[in-house]
Formats: structure tokens, C-alpha cells, sequence
């Protein structure tokens, strides 16, 4: 039978000195320490990959921005693409402050261009019977919402300029207040609503403004502008 030999005493010490115990501080001065020292590399990668994570944001959101990849994409989706070239579009503005229905509960046509541009504004009121409005953007439905029954009740439609409480009137006549504003984009609830948006609306074949009053004798105060390439 072969001889087995023992390790000697201080052979076992000298082990256990390398092994060190599980309360080891992270490094390589003992098998527990770089056991500590690799674990904390893995917390950090896994650090790293939440905020990678985070960065790109969830597939699919309702509304865009600029806090996650996810969102400025759905910023660009909801703005076209910013697939018109601005400094090629003619500007153009429609405002009036006695516009008629010809049929009283029946959306008609108000604007109808086809081709690229931008649609930077679309408010409206009545005097005293709310209106309503649609825009079509290159033929989706993306706001259905409207306005109030006089520019003390609020404007309804949508603006791309900074947010707030208050809109310029019609006429550009002074400072008017707006319906409950929204930050849904789109809107197509057919209530009242004014939606603010960080960007013009951008349409690469064609936009469509219509409105709506159920009286043919109320009058509605409007305005839009925008650009056309």
C-alpha cells in the first residue's frame, strides 16, 4: 500500500492564509477577497446595463420625448420624421372671426393641401356654441377635440409653442385662455382639449383641418398657421 503523506500544520495554515474567509475585503490577497472583487464587478455591470436599460426605455410608448431612445423616436414618429425641409415650405395663415357653417352638426372643410409642410397652430372658439375641429395628418386622424362657447370659455385646438395658460386671440387682438390643456398626443377624444407639442405637425403628403358647429347663425373664431412646401 502506498504511503499517504499529511500536509504538516504549517502547511494547512499557510492554505488557509491564501483561502482567507467569506468576510474577506474585495481584492486578491486571498481566494475569498477576488471571489469579493469579481462580484463586484458583476454589481457593476449590472449597474451599467439598468442604465442602459433606462436610457433606451420601454418599446412602444404613448407619448414621445427626450428622456429614452424609445421616446425621442416616438417624438420623431409624432412629428413626421422631420421629413420636410422648413426653409422650403411658403408660409401661410388663415384667421377669421365670423366664420358661418354652411350645415349646422356636419364637419366641412377648411383646409386642404396635399403635398409636404408644417402645421404650426389650429385654435378655435365659438360665441356661443362650442365648435369642434379635426386635423388629418397624412390621412391618420390626429385631433378631434373642441373649443369653448367664447374666448372667455377658452380656445381649443393645438399650438407648438411653449406651453402655458393662455394663447394669442384671433385677430391677434390680445391674450385669450385656453380649454384644459392636454398632453396627449394624439388626441381624438372629440373633448375639449388644447394640445401643446414641443414641434409643428409635420405632413408629408397631406393635412386636413375641418370643423364642426351645431348652429349655422353662431359664429366661429379660428386661426392656423403653417408652411407648405
Amino acid at each position: 500500500m502506498p504511503e499517504i503523506l499529511l500536509p504538516t500544520k504549517a502547511q494547512v495554515d499557510a492554505l488557509g492564509i491564501k483561502v482567507g474567509t467569506n468576510v474577506d475585503a474585495a481584492g486578491t490577497s486571498t481566494l475569498f477577497a477576488r471571489l469579493a472583487q469579481i462580484a463586484g464587478y458583476t454589481d457593476q455591470v449590472e449597474g451599467y446595463v439598468d442604465t442602459i436599460e433606462t436610457l433606451i426605455g420601454a418599446a412602444n410608448p404613448v407619448t414621445g420625448g427626450t428622456n429614452s431612445l424609445f421616446n425621442y423616436l416616438k417624438r420623431l414618429e409624432d412629428s413626421g420624421g422631420m421629413a420636410v425641409d422648413i426653409s422650403s415650405c411658403a408660409p401661410f395663415l388663415g384667421t377669421s372671426s365670423d366664420k358661418y357653417v354652411a350645415q349646422a352638426s356636419v364637419f366641412e372643410t377648411l383646409l386642404s393641401i396635399n403635398g409636404k409642410g408644417l402645421l404650426n397652430e389650429f385654435i378655435i372658439c365659438g360665441t356661443t356654441i362650442v365648435p369642434y375641429c379635426k386635423i388629418t395628418i397624412d390621412g391618420t386622424l390626429k385631433i378631434y377635440v373642441r373649443g369653448g362657447s367664447g374666448e372667455s370659455s377658452g380656445y381649443g385646438g393645438f399650438s407648438s409653442s411653449i406651453s402655458g395658460s393662455s394663447i394669442m386671440k384671433v385677430g391677434y387682438t390680445g391674450v385669450g385662455s385656453i380649454v384644459p390643456a392636454s398632453t396627449v398626443y394624439p388626441n381624438t377624444t372629440g373633448t375639449s382639449g388644447f394640445v401643446w407639442l414641443t414641434h409643428p405637425l409635420f405632413f408629408k403628403t397631406s393635412v386636413l383641418i375641418e370643423i364642426m358647429s351645431t348652429s349655422t347663425t353662431d359664429s366661429i373664431k379660428y386661426r392656423y398657421t403653417g408652411g407648405a412646401a
